[in-house]
């Protein structure tokens, strides 16, 4: 039986999510911690509606910055263990630095592999990696830092979107979304993925029980991966969300999408498979706890959210 979600009270104190594992029967999904990024919530979220973040203290911290994990989520099938997204990897970004002063904020990454050892694998164990999209806060442990052009996971195949991939070896001018920081894979990083890639463009099965779901927007190519167990699935949103109040508020826009129209068509997608019986969510880059369910309600006006507790 799927764990039954438990209504949270807000936090006094805001963090990043620690390791979790969500059962769907006979199949898994763990959160893997690599690490936190903070920002303030109006450079993410300039149309956000007047009070929310006054309405949503268990996503600001006592310094007033939204606060978003960075990590990404083990699979395991008993057939398959599979990736999906690799976080930031082992950087510290200071932002308030790099804008000097103009964006408070940080990304601080580094303990995915720690997270993966918890779970009593290696990056040798690994048999395939998902990329919902190819911004460096998903890509970082790409690379094995210890050996410079060698993938961390030797036997993976990379699975990701067609149009993803051909974004990024083809871009000659990414966004870049602070000063002197590309949010682009780096070339290293692309030939890893080059080496092993297969490429999606429909929703398509890659393994049993693992579907890639096209949910384009905040990238050109973006997929969110959708997990079947016996008893429940699991939506691993990637970056068509990054922030639980965006699946209790309609209509908010994130800054950083690419293309904000079919971003907004991809949130109602998201909205629209998380309302079914026995779906989770997986938000990657939710704080304190990233596993839960929408509440049931009117789909025109604000969810209510329960967590799945461990």
């Amino acid at each position: 039986m799927p764990p039954s979600p438990t209504p949270l009270e807000p936090s006094p104190r805001v963090w990043s999510a620690e390791l979790s594992t969500l059962d769907l029967g006979g199949v898994s999904v763990t959160f893997l911690p690599d690490g936190v990024h903070h920002v303030e919530p109006t450079k993410h979220y300039p149309d956000a509606p007047d009070g929310v973040w006054d309405e949503h203290p268990e996503v600001i911290n006592d310094e007033g910055l939204l606060v978003m994990s960075i990590g990404g989520f083990l699979v395991r099938t008993g057939t398959h263990d599979v990736l999906v997204d690799l976080g930031f990897g082992p950087r510290t970004l200071d932002m308030t630095a790099l804008t000097d002063g103009r964006i408070r904020g940080d990304m601080i990454g580094g303990a995915m592999l720690d997270s993966l050892a918890q779970m009593g694998l290696q990056p040798a164990d690994i048999d395939a990696v998902v990329l919902s999209h190819l911004h460096l806060d998903h890509v970082g442990w790409l690379v094995d830092p210890q050996a410079p052009g060698q993938p961390m996971f030797p036997h993976a195949h990379y699975y990701l979107s067609e149009t993803e991939l051909e974004h990024w070896v083809n871009e000659t001018d990414p966004v870049e979304p602070v000063k002197g920081v590309r949010g682009a894979p780096s070339t290293e990083q692309l030939a890893v993925i080059q080496g092993a890639a297969r490429t999606v463009e429909e929703q398509t099965e890659i393994l049993p029980g693992i579907v890639v779901v096209p949910t384009p927007g905040h990238t050109r190519g973006h997929v969110s991966v959708l997990v079947t167990g016996s008893s429940a699935r699991a939506l691993v949103i990637g970056d068509a969300l990054h922030c639980p109040v965006e699946l209790q508020h309609h209509g908010m826009t994130y800054s950083h999408d690419q293309d904000p129209v079919a971003a907004t068509a991809s949130r109602e997608l998201v909205h629209a498979i998380l309302s079914e019986h026995d779906t989770y969510f997986a938000g990657g880059h939710f704080p304190g706890r990233v596993f839960g369910r929408l509440t049931e309600g009117d789909r025109s006006h604000a969810h209510g959210l329960h967590y799945v507790a461990d």
